[in-house]
């Protein structure tokens, strides 16, 4: 009885530094998506990276309008292959972004969203 104790106590032993961690974990942040309809734009705050993404076969261009700082112009980035697998991508920071579809009565956005 007393040699199976300690048999117990030493496994217990080898597998604690297995399951206990001493060190801090990175989490990643969770990345921020706005829609238009199934279409969308993705900030990634880990890559600094924002993607537009067409989703819809319906012939219209989908784009992401995004601003560098807060007192910035709104550039563009277009996903101008269309529905077609990828998505159009750019690098860097970005202070607000928002997608939108080129349809023929002007176009549909997505609120503004904030990084």
């Amino acid at each position: 009885m007393i040699r199976l104790r300690h048999a117990g106590i030493a496994l217990a032993l080898a597998v604690a530094p297995l399951t206990l961690s001493t060190g801090l974990a990175h989490a990643a942040t969770t990345p921020l998506v706005v829609t238009q309809g199934s279409d969308y734009a993705v900030y990634d705050y880990d890559t600094k990276t924002l993607s537009v993404c067409d989703m819809e076969s319906d012939g219209h261009w989908v784009y992401a309008l995004y601003e560098k700082t807060s007192d910035s112009k709104a550039l563009k980035l277009v996903d101008d292959n269309g529905s077609d697998a990828g998505c159009a991508s750019v690098s860097g920071s970005v202070y607000r972004f928002r997608v939108c579809e080129d349809d023929m009565f002007g176009d549909s956005c997505s609120e503004w969203a904030r990084t």
